[in-house]
């Protein structure tokens, strides 16, 4: 699907099509998602965009990075879209140039897709130009981890609560299917970051640097925020390993206990058992007699137990 917004007479910004986009004169956003063959192939002959860097926008595995030819700069910026799986998101392309921005991608981009045309901010941004359209686009990217940021932390405040509650096998699944997503999400924002810097330095059509700058503080703090939860999840797995070694413990400790209080009765009983003369064997009541030592012996040792606080 192909949806053109360009900066009209009068200062209006107003919907078009690929027809009507003034290649000289017109301020232009075009948004591409998930774009069909025939659609691939207009924007290839509209705008002399090569068929295999549209490809490379449209690819799960292409990594952060900008390539500048004479026509455009492209830059392929890791999004997540996704917020249960990150492993299936996917890059966003930016095809810039002095009067277009053609943004081409899988999934649709809320911001771009709910944009009031008539809103005094669209038409700012329209009226500075495609670099000030790239900067809102990428600030309001960046904004959106903040959202995957706070489903991580309600994430993780319920592990913690669980780790502290009681120590199951499942927490160890949920803290690993956790570390996972920050794993992508790291390697999406540390990408993200060096296409930012590129931007910075390397192309010339870039003016606003400062402005650029400012998406580079926010990707340091969602970076140094994935820190922070990489190193909580850390402590946490940590946190639930200690509690089932404690519980491993205290199974094995009752375990010698019962081992401890059971040895003399056998002792006894297996002495009796020989064919040896042996104390009160002889009396017609023996069997209570040796019963009443083993229940003494037994009685003994925990109450030695209980007094070192063994159970």
């Amino acid at each position: 699907m192909i949806r053109v917004i360009t900066a009209g007479a009068h200062a209006r910004v107003v919907e078009s099509n690929l027809k009507q986009v003034n290649l000289k004169r017109n301020i232009s956003l075009v948004d591409v998602t998930n774009p069909s063959l025939s659609e691939v192939n207009q924007l290839h002959e509209r705008f002399k965009i090569s068929i295999a860097d549209i490809n490379a926008c449209l690819d799960n595995y292409e990594s952060p990075r900008i390539k500048q030819t004479k026509e455009y700069t492209l830059i392929i910026y890791s999004q997540s879209h996704c917020e249960e799986d990150l492993k299936r998101c996917g890059p966003i392309g930016f095809f810039f140039t002095r009067r277009h921005l053609i943004a081409i991608h899988l999934s649709k981009l809320p911001f771009i897709d709910e944009l009031d045309l008539n809103a005094d901010m669209t038409k700012h941004m329209f009226h500075n130009g495609t670099e000030i359209i790239l900067l809102r686009i990428l600030y309001n990217l960046i904004k959106s981890k903040h959202k995957l940021l706070e489903v991580i932390e309600d994430s993780l405040e319920s592990i913690e609560d669980d780790v502290l509650s009681a120590a199951h096998e499942h927490i160890v699944k949920r803290i690993f299917a956790l570390k996972n997503k920050l794993l992508y999400l790291k390697k999406s924002v540390s990408g993200n970051r060096s296409v930012i810097n590129d931007l910075i330095k390397d192309v010339p059509a870039i003016k606003e640097k400062a402005l650029f700058a400012e998406l580079n503080v926010e990707m340091m703090q969602v970076s140094d925020t994935l820190e922070i939860y990489r190193e909580r999840l850390t402590s946490i797995l940590e946190i639930n390993t200690g509690n089932i070694s404690n519980k491993i413990n205290v199974v094995m400790k009752y375990f010698t206990v019962i081992a401890s209080v059971l040895l003399l009765p056998m002792l006894i009983t297996g002495l009796y058992g020989m064919n040896v003369v042996l104390p009160f064997q002889e009396h017609q009541q023996a069997f209570w007699i040796v019963f009443g030592i083993i229940i003494a012996c037994i009685v003994v040792m925990l109450l030695v137990f209980n007094n070192k606080k063994w159970l």
